[in-house]
């Protein structure tokens, strides 16, 4: 019988569990596929960004600690009895090289499933450094792993049960390197005096699960990340089958949240490296020396290194087909170049939310201009609202734009991309033309 992208039996075709259709940039509601009855539902949503953080709670009571404790420990015997359990892999004795920016061995976390052909490579994001006093500022979390645990548990997200990579293989890997996951060069080698060896880390991971767990051509391996994560993500993705990392024959495809970077002149003439992130990629490929990971095997052709890892110049190039998530208002973008995060916003309001303004409309016109969503070859979400790198939190199925929710682009995106069934991509940009409007 046939089987699913996650190599599970299917029920027999009059029982098929029926895809959703996400239409084009006109869309205003989802449409669900005929039902066994023939008749049609329309599935009506109303989107909605997550409510912004405008006020916040103070002067909490000592008596309520007890309270808190006692939902957190609720919260956690839930996690553990709802969620997918990962285990922790350690790289030690797999590649000496591939460790942490305090030179203990990296390590990464996965779930393996029995009999499953299908694959979710997942980079967790979290900024990066590009000088020594940059780096410096790194907290411990954001340059080593050694304090997390042996496992690791996902209730909600993209890495949950009931998403629709829920049931694959999971492989999670875990950010202690400041460097994008592009870097491969040693303490000794730049002037930070840490190794960056996020790119030996990324390849040394994929290495090793997919030989404990088997992984071979046909497998669908669906490969990806959260902001620093995506951004890897998109530098990698192309060179894994032409580096080795991932055999001949997988069926390869991007998952993409916020790695979307535009060259944008920040607020209030803040031009130090601090407040724009086109410098800090210039100094990033300047500090770790990456040109050669950047650019594998001619894959980035661009006249400056530093192009081939941001957003704006690099996704035009990508090959494998993918499906990018990203806001016009993207907020770790706006913080960096604003000098201030929300909230409250800089004042003048009135300069700030022209300047955002400016901000959405260039990404919007770079996004919507992707030849391959253009063509169909790949999937875009875009939202409006003031956010930034959200499909490892409940908002990845709350949150919706134009009534689809991050989950359903991915399900539409998977669905499109295994059947070729003429299902088309997803291609859902927000209507609305104001800051964290998302009404559609």
């Amino acid at each position: 019988s046939p089987t699913s992208p996650s190599g599970q039996k299917e029920p027999p075709e009059g029982e098929k569990p029926q895809g959703k259709k996400v239409a084009g940039l006109e869309t205003e509601h989802l449409v669900a596929a005929p039902g066994r009855s023939g008749s049609r539902r329309e599935v009506r949503r109303k989107p909605r960004c997550t409510r912004l953080p405008l006020k916040s709670l103070s002067g909490a009571c000592a008596a309520c600690a007890f309270f808190v404790f006692a939902a957190l420990a609720a919260y956690w015997a839930w996690s553990i009895a709802t969620g997918n359990v990962f285990e922790r892999i350690s790289l030690e004795g797999v590649d000496a090289d591939a460790v942490c920016n305090d030179g203990r061995p990296a390590a990464y976390y996965r779930k393996l499933r029995f009999g499953a052909r299908a694959w979710f490579i997942f980079l967790e994001g979290g900024g990066w450094c590009w000088d020594t006093n940059s780096c410096a500022q790194r907290g411990y979390r954001h340059i080593s792993d050694a304090s997390l645990g042996n496992f690791m548990v996902a209730s909600q997200g993209i890495l949950a049960p009931g998403s629709p990579v829920g049931d694959f293989n999971l492989v999670y890997l875990p950010y202690c390197s400041s460097d994008a996951h592009m870097g491969d060069v040693g303490a000794e080698q730049n002037v930070a005096g840490r190794p960056f060896r996020g790119a030996r880390i990324v390849r040394a991971a994929i290495r090793h699960v997919a030989e404990a767990g088997g992984l071979r051509a046909g497998d669908l391996v669906v490969f990806g990340g959260v902001s620093a994560g995506a951004r890897g993500a998109m530098v990698h993705i192309d060179a894994l089958v032409p580096s080795g990392t991932l055999p001949e024959g997988v069926r390869l495809f991007g998952y993409l949240d916020s790695p979307y970077y535009v060259e944008m002149s920040p607020l209030h003439d803040l031009n130090d490296v601090e407040h724009s992130v086109k410098l800090q990629t210039k100094e990033v490929v300047k500090l770790m020396r990456n040109e050669e990971v950047l650019g594998f095997g001619g894959l980035c052709p661009l006249n400056e290194a530093w192009k081939c890892a941001f957003g704006e110049h690099r996704m035009p190039l990508l090959k494998t087909p993918f499906l990018m998530v990203a806001s016009m208002y993207d907020w770790y973008q706006l913080a960096v170049q604003q000098g201030a995060h929300c909230c409250p916003f800089p004042e003048p309001r009135g300069d700030f939310l022209r300047w955002a303004d400016e901000f959405a409309n260039r990404t919007r016109a770079g996004m919507t201009r992707l030849p391959q969503v253009r063509s169909g070859h790949s999937g875009l979400l875009g939202t409006t609202c003031y956010d930034h790198a959200l499909s490892q939190w409940a908002s990845f199925v709350r949150e919706t734009t134009l009534g689809v929710s991050m989950q359903d682009a991915l399900e539409q995106s998977l669905w499109s991309f295994t059947r070729r069934d003429g299902t088309p991509m997803p291609n859902v940009v927000d209507t609305c033309r104001h800051f964290h409007c998302g009404p559609g």
